[in-house]
């Protein structure tokens, strides 16, 4: 067929479409993006055509607009109405609806120097190389990052994770304009839907994006600066979202009570390293020594060799230093001793 008998035949089917319109207008529902998978960009490509007859629907979904482009391409509502315009269809029986943006990616694979046009969802979204994805994935996260910051809590280490397919990639790497997000929903962590509106000179775009939010574990801080030596009190410490090592205890009940072994700063994690119990037993000190056997107690003094804590055990002395034994502390300046250990110097005890 030649260039003109097709150029008729494409008159005389307009001519057709034209007339069996109905007086109702027919809606063109734009998409916010597609994949063409030919090498010309069709109307069903782009939209989706409503209110009219099934077939009447098939033959405006052929009309042909341009040829399929080699990267992603942006048309807006009002070039799509010019297109079908000079075409011979009416626009004014034409109602457009859905997105004022298409996103037309190709499908293209490359083998070699050759391109091959198929059907592969996943090729075709491709619009950018696996770098560019990348950087416009970050730049997403940190978006959300910002906003959460200023929305939620400025101090809070947010970890966000976005899913960008490639189409949105494309969007934003291609425009390059400042991201807007709004979106998410307490308690703020988890999976999350977040909108995210891409701004550039071609127009604003708005985007449907999910993302893994999560933060830090809760653990406990020190609520103002802590010396070393102090008995940390419950008004001391805090629990925080903090990336503490994995020795930072996670109860309050797990410091309060016990002695710092190092100063910590306000807002520090304190972990298992940072508090001991308190020393109950000094070394050089004289202690007394309470001593179980048979349901007797007896009751001496002797000098602690180790410093000690509620619990451990110590190596005391008795007075004239002739016998050494190990006790168990029980209490301040007090070790305890059972029957089977080493017995007590009868010089050195009383019965109470």
């Amino acid at each position: 067929m030649t260039q003109s008998a097709r150029l008729k035949t494409l008159l005389c089917f307009l001519v057709v479409v034209a007339a069996n319109l109905s007086a109702d207008a027919v809606e063109i529902r734009l998409k916010s993006d597609c994949v063409v998978s030919g090498p010309l960009v069709r109307l069903s490509d782009v939209a989706d055509v409503l209110q009219c007859d099934e077939k009447q629907a098939v033959e405006l979904g052929k009309i042909e607009l341009f040829p399929a482009p080699a990267l992603v391409r942006y048309v807006r509502v009002g070039e799509v109405r010019e297109l079908l315009a000079l075409t011979g269809i009416d626009d004014v029986k034409c109602q457009f609806t859905g997105a004022a943006l298409v996103a037309i990616h190709p499908n293209v694979r490359r083998v070699g120097a050759f391109e091959n046009r198929d059907n592969d969802d996943t090729q075709g979204r491709r619009g950018v190389d696996a770098a560019t994805a990348r950087r416009a994935r970050q730049r997403v996260e940190q978006a959300i990052t910002h906003y959460l910051r200023d929305s939620v809590d400025a101090k809070a280490a947010w970890n966000v994770e976005a899913d960008l397919p490639d189409v949105n990639a494309s969007a934003i790497a291609l425009t390059g304009g400042a991201l807007h997000i709004d979106g998410g929903a307490d308690p703020w962590t988890g999976r999350q839907a977040f909108a995210v509106t891409v701004r550039s000179p071609q127009g604003d775009r708005r985007l449907e994006i999910l993302a893994d939010v999560s933060l830090p574990d809760m653990v406990v801080v020190a609520a103002r600066p802590l010396r070393r030596g102090e008995i940390v009190g419950e008004g001391d410490v805090a629990l925080a979202h903090a990336s503490g090592a994995n020795t930072s205890l996670t109860r309050i009940e797990d410091a309060t009570g016990r002695e710092l072994t190092r100063s910590v700063a306000a807002g520090q994690p304190v972990d298992e390293k940072s508090v001991r119990s308190p020393v109950l037993v000094q070394r050089g000190e004289v202690v007394t020594v309470m001593a179980y056997a048979a349901g007797v107690r007896v009751r001496t003094t002797a000098v602690a060799r180790d410093e000690g804590s509620l619990g451990d055990l110590v190596t005391v002395q008795t007075l004239d230093r002739k016998q050494q034994y190990m006790a168990r502390v029980a209490a301040f300046q007090t070790v305890e001793v059972y029957a089977g250990g080493p017995r007590v110097g009868p010089e050195s005890s009383s019965e109470e």
